[in-house]
Formats: structure tokens, sequence, C-alpha cells
């Protein structure tokens, strides 16, 4: 509860407090000091998913805990990445515990809730996610994060209303550019032309914050591969390739190929995307 001396220092601060929290998973395994919230468009671009994942890749190795709303697009890659490179997880849900929405993320909502983080709600188990009740959580999103990186945001969407309480909260607004010709970046363009801080790296999101932070564990240690998984690891880079045309730039056969394929994927240096083709998951 709020009167609880456990409770968030960040999200006591706003000036409309849920009185009470639900949780399941370890919520205080999660560094509360060092919280940023990825927000953006549920119809998010393979392009804009693509940078979050990257954005948020370059912050494996520190302490960060990323928060976001467990919506399907930038919310649940969010999550997903941050799960990927062993960065700790907060979501924050517009429903109680009955009911798991979308669907699509049970699988999230699994491993927060059994050691990458955990899944918070002010809601008592029986509410369901009626939708005045999103942009209300939306407040909780960015109450709990010291700063908010907007991935993805059309003129009028979820991800505006976040940016927004962000600014009335004192917090930092940071945006990714995108494609111009993208209409899920025109809210990110006019939160830039209004001052939002520009980031395309973690690097970028560290100094937004003004956070002097020290990585471990950041690179990959290249001796766990092959030479056959170097030389396809060389070889795919962030954009997408694929079998054939990696097929043809190892000259390795096909067994061989899908098997070394198989392995990296395991091992959480690749992953597949769109059908047959690859692309780096570090």
């Amino acid at each position: 509860t709020y009167d609880s001396d456990i409770y968030p220092f960040m999200l006591r601060q706003i000036s409309n407090p849920p009185m009470t929290l639900f949780y399941k998973g370890d919520l205080f395994s999660c560094n509360l000091d060092r919280t940023v919230a990825f927000v953006g468009s549920r119809r998010a671009s393979f392009a804009g998913k693509e940078a979050v994942k990257s954005i948020i890749s370059d912050l494996r190795g520190t302490d960060l805990t990323v928060v976001s709303g467990l919506a399907a697009g930038i919310d649940a890659v969010s999550h997903e990445a941050a799960i990927t490179n062993n960065l700790k997880t907060i979501g924050v849900i517009a429903s109680g515990f009955d009911f798991t929405y979308p669907s699509s993320n049970k699988y999230l909502y699994e491993k927060m809730e059994n050691g990458c983080g955990a899944v918070i709600t002010e809601y008592y188990p029986t509410f369901e996610p009626i939708k005045f009740r999103f942009p209300q959580r939306n407040r909780i999103v960015t109450g709990l994060s010291y700063g908010t990186v907007v991935g993805e945001a059309a003129i009028k969407s979820g991800a505006l209303i976040s940016a927004n309480l962000t600014l009335e909260q004192g917090r930092e607004l940071m945006c990714v550019p995108g494609s111009i010709n993208n209409t899920n970046t025109e809210g990110i363009y006019k939160l830039l032309k209004d001052g939002a801080t520009m980031v395309t790296s973690g690097v970028d999101v560290l100094n937004a914050l003004n956070w002097q932070i020290e990585f471990c564990d950041k690179k990959i240690n290249k001796i766990n591969l092959n030479e056959a998984e170097q030389i396809i690891f060389d070889i795919i880079g962030i954009e997408p390739k694929g079998f054939d045309e990696i097929q043809i730039s190892t000259g390795l056969g096909t067994e061989e190929l899908l098997i070394s394929l198989t392995e990296m994927e395991l091992k959480g240096l690749i992953e597949q995307v769109e059908g047959d083709r690859y692309k780096k998951s570090i």
C-alpha cells in the first residue's frame, strides 16, 4: 500500500499514485533506482521494433530495469529484449490478475513472474482490461521510471499520453527517430521538435539520465563459436539475411548450415525472423 515502507519511491512522487499495488514475481530483485520506461505503438513497424531491441541490447551488462505496459508491439518487444539481455523488467497491466491481456503475451507474463522481474497492477484480480484503464495504467509505467523512451507513436496514441505524463511528472522524455514516411513516427517528430531528447543507442539513454554505469558482460565471447558459426556470425548483420543468401556467402552445405544456425539460435546469438531470415540478437 501507499503507506508501506517498500512502496516504490518514484511512484510515490507522482500527483495521483495508486493507493494499492498488487504484484507477481520478485519486484524487489529489480533495481528501482535505475528504471527506464519503453513505450510505443501496438502496431509498430519492423524497423521500430528493431531499433528498440538494439537500444536495450546496448544496456546489457548493466543493472537497469526496463518498465513497460505488457501490450502488443513496442511493449512486448521491450520486455522480451530486456529478458534476452539479462535485464530485469516490470510489466504494468490494465486489469487484475484474473486476466492475461493480450493472450499472445502469456509467455512474457510467465517469464516475468518466474525470475525475470515482476508484473504489477493497481486493480483487484477480478477487474477486466476495459479501455479506459489503459491510459490510467500509463501513469504507473512512467511514474515508476526516471525517464521514458518512446519507440513509435502516431499523433493520437497511447504513447503520446505516456509522453505527456512523463513531462508532467518531471521525468526525462526520450524519442527514437524513424522513417519520416511512417505515420507511427509523426508523434515522435512532434515530440522531438518540442524538445524531447533523441536517442539511438543505450549510451544515449544513460547520458540523457546522467547515469554513470560500469558495464560488465557486454560483449559476446566469440571463443564459444566454432569455425562455421564464426563465419556465419560475421556475415549476418542487423538487416536480416535469408538462408540461401547465407549459404551462398558461407559456402556451407545445407545440413551443416542448418545445424549451425540452430546451435547459434540456442546460444542466443541470432534469431529467426520473417520465415527463413536471420539476424543477430546482440
